[in-house]
């Protein structure tokens, strides 16, 4: 890579008839300090001078506003007397809104209490150096600044000579050091997988992105540009010669008139002890989504809290509605390997979504994959997303019979297919169309159908959320 920053002022630097435009730019290569460019609009001109103006001292990283220190034991105590059980009575829950509300007070009270038990966490990034490192350092400082004093050649020379020695000396102590810790790892107390876990998990920085229109430079720019190039697999597939198909009105006339009829029957309520056991099996270091409730924050639920989400799971089920709060996805762009890191295009997305409603995804998957398994609905050729079975059974189903098929000489031919963004593209009426074929319970249909439907997605960028954008199509 070039490591090249395209530097362009944030104001048009050339003004014409009815028109203004930036063709003043700046490129810089292997600069790693801060840098500011500006056009200057004081001289009555139509060309503007340009100011780019180098730093040489590193800005400092902005503290990470999630990285804190909590009070876990406040954090569960004053929870546990700050919400109580009557403002969440069932009898006050009686439509969507009052449970979109509830979900709200609820999730605004973990976070209060949350904040108040935390501490920013503040780390000393000063790292130890050696003695004669440092000596090296104070020379080649002094004498460059005797140079710039006197503009002798011969200081010029010395310090070329103290700056090529501080280098190797600094280069020869980190090799050092990292011989060491290298030869410390070992696999019983885990220090192996932790470092690494630390570099294969590192994500770098997203650079500038290079788009029709120009070039993405700030993060609010880069995670709108990401953003819009995402919406784009959350749609339909487009049809062949944009063919029409009878089909389709078919469809979607049944599937609006099956939801427009309310379900007489209930879903099976959930109980605590199903709460439970999902806080206790989920991993807690799992990032949240757009509420930030973390899991590490519902395993120090106490019973209260446990009975108050008993509660709002519930009326999800009664009322076959998947609240709105859940439904938006917070995405970080991952650079796929061996892509330019230039182009929107070479990033995949990691959503993050509400751990309540992970929690209460896993209650409605229960009930459903319990009323498939009872009626024998899966093909027996399903082994993805089937308990108990996985992609090795179809790979060794193959290779026993290419086996069988050299024993009687035979051969043995096959076909595999991939299908590009399979559940980025899932036609939500249709899906809903094959429930209603399957003859799944109403009720399920109706809240599976509300999970799907609404949702929406934002991109982030280091702490900048792009636009909101829909999600038109697809399976979270």
């Amino acid at each position: 890579m070039l490591n090249l920053n395209i530097a362009y002022p944030p104001t048009p630097t050339r003004f014409g008839y009815n028109s203004a435009n930036t063709i003043d730019i700046a490129l810089i290569k292997n600069f790693y300090y801060p840098f500011t460019i500006n056009s200057i609009d004081d001289l009555s001109s139509d060309h503007n001078p340009v100011f780019l103006n180098f730093s040489f001292k590193l800005a400092n990283e902005p503290p990470n506003p999630r990285a804190v220190s909590t009070d876990w034991y406040s954090f569960k105590n004053n929870l546990n007397n700050n919400l109580s059980l009557f403002d969440f009575h069932p009898n006050d829950i009686n439509n969507t809104n009052d449970l979109e509300q509830k979900i709200s007070e609820f999730t605004d009270a973990v976070i209060e209490t949350h904040s108040h038990a935390s501490r920013p966490i503040e780390i000393d990034k000063r790292n130890f150096t050696p003695l004669h490192i440092n000596r090296l350092l104070k020379l080649k400082n002094h004498l460059r600044k005797r140079y710039h004093q006197t503009l002798n050649p011969i200081f010029k020379t010395y310090y070329n000579k103290a700056q090529s020695d501080f280098k190797k000396e600094l280069k020869k102590y980190n090799d050092e050091i990292w011989q060491k810790r290298l030869e410390a790892l070992n696999t019983t107390d885990n220090s192996l997988w932790r470092t690494q876990r630390f570099f294969k998990n590192k994500r770098s920085k997203i650079p500038s992105l290079n788009c029709a229109t120009g070039t993405a430079v700030t993060d609010q720019q880069k995670a709108n540009l990401l953003a819009t190039n995402l919406k784009n697999n959350f749609i339909e597939n487009e049809r062949e010669n944009d063919s029409y198909n009878h089909n389709d009105d078919n469809i979607n006339s049944t599937v609006n008139n099956f939801l427009s009829t309310p379900p007489t029957t209930n879903i099976e309520p959930a109980l605590p002890d199903e709460i439970i056991h999902y806080i206790k099996h989920v991993n807690a270091k799992k990032a949240p989504g757009k509420d930030l409730i973390t899991n590490r924050m519902l395993k120090n639920f106490l019973i209260k809290l446990i009975l108050i989400l008993t509660i709002l799971v519930n009326k999800i089920l009664k009322f076959n509605h998947f609240p709105d709060n859940w439904k938006e996805a917070i995405i970080f762009p991952i650079n796929k390997p061996g892509k330019d890191p230039h182009l929107a295009t070479s990033y995949r997305p990691i959503s993050l979504l509400s751990t309540i409603g992970k929690l209460t995804e896993s209650i409605i998957l229960l009930r459903l994959k319990n009323f498939i398994n009872s009626n024998n609905l899966l093909n027996p050729n399903q082994y993805g997303f089937t308990t108990k079975l996985s992609t090795l059974h179809p790979l060794l189903r193959l290779t026993e019979h290419i086996s069988e098929g050299f024993q009687k000489k035979k051969s043995t031919g096959a076909v595999f297919l991939d299908i590009q963004k399979v559940f980025d593209r899932v036609w939500i009426n249709g899906l809903t169309f094959k429930l209603i074929t399957y003859n799944i319970p109403p009720p399920m249909i109706h809240l599976i159908h509300s999970y799907l439907t609404n949702r929406s997605f934002k991109v982030r960028i280091n702490e900048t959320l792009s636009n909101e954008h829909p999600v038109n199509a697809g399976c979270p």
